[in-house]
């Protein structure tokens, strides 16, 4: 984060490389935290807190006018608190933002929970990269589990799943899902519904059907369907019927996604 270095060597497929990262304290160059904040993903029902792959990830992005997802400016570090709390502590690039200034960068917290079933809750707070201070936001997003299909599907298949998302929570909220279908040979479909309900309950989304229309959809058998839940701060006044795609990313302030649940389809 000081100056530019050059990255490790090459590791061996299947192989695992470690770099010993100090956090450090705030100088002309770097900047840290004004003190830990801690992210309960207790808060982020159905992800399986116990059974964690490592501890979160931690990290300090920042969004950019005229790109889309956001850029890495820091890293962080979590540190488990208690239950399934974490203390995230972290530094950032003052040189990197300063050289960004141009594109109005707005800096972001991340720490993201992981657990062995691929279920992800991510969740990002605003920081303020002059004083260490952070904005408090709305804690972790449950996880938007997919119900277990009844049986075969018939063509494309109806897809429930858990309603996760509260986009008047935040001002300027919008509320994204994001719903896949993988075939058995890797081919995807990609399906993007607009939330504009609180949370609670479930929503459902029929696949379109293609075959009715002679059009070429996926392999039938096997699809592998899962979701992904995104609140969104719009800062550019669109709103869920007019937007950039690409905002859903750069403005992306708390996500998750669920674990994949298999749907036959005839």
């Amino acid at each position: 984060l000081v100056a530019p270095t050059a990255p490790l060597a090459p590791i061996a497929a299947g192989s695992t490389g470690n770099a010993d990262l100090v956090l450090l304290s705030a100088t002309g160059t770097v900047g840290s935290l004004l003190g830990p904040h801690t992210v309960d993903f207790g808060a982020a029902t159905g992800l399986d807190t116990a059974n964690l792959v490592d501890l979160p990830r931690a990290r300090v992005t920042s969004s950019l006018f005229g790109f889309s997802g956001q850029l890495v400016t820091g890293i962080g570090f979590a540190a488990l608190n208690a239950g399934a709390a974490y203390d995230i502590d972290a530094n950032f690039s003052l040189p990197i933002l300063a050289g960004l200034a141009g594109f109005g960068p707005v800096s972001w917290l991340m720490a993201e929970a992981e657990d062995t079933g691929g279920r992800v809750s991510r969740v990002r707070v605003l920081l303020n990269t002059l004083t260490g201070q952070i904005v408090p936001g709305t804690g972790a997003t449950a996880i938007p589990v997919v119900a277990a299909p009844s049986g075969p599907s018939t063509g494309s298949p109806l897809v429930t799943y858990d309603d996760v998302l509260n986009p008047a929570g935040v001002p300027g909220g919008l509320g994204f899902f994001d719903l896949t279908a993988t075939d058995g040979n890797g081919r995807r479909w990609h399906l993007l519904r607009p939330d504009r309900d609180g949370s609670g309950a479930t929503d459902s989304v029929q696949f379109p059907d293609l075959g009715a229309n002679n059009v070429a959809g996926l392999a039938t058998g096997a699809w592998e369907v899962l979701v992904e839940a995104r609140l969104v701060v719009s800062v550019t006044l669109s709103t869920a019927d007019d937007f950039v795609l690409s905002e859903r990313f750069r403005q992306e302030v708390n996500y998750a996604r669920s674990q994949p649940v298999t749907f036959t389809v005839q």
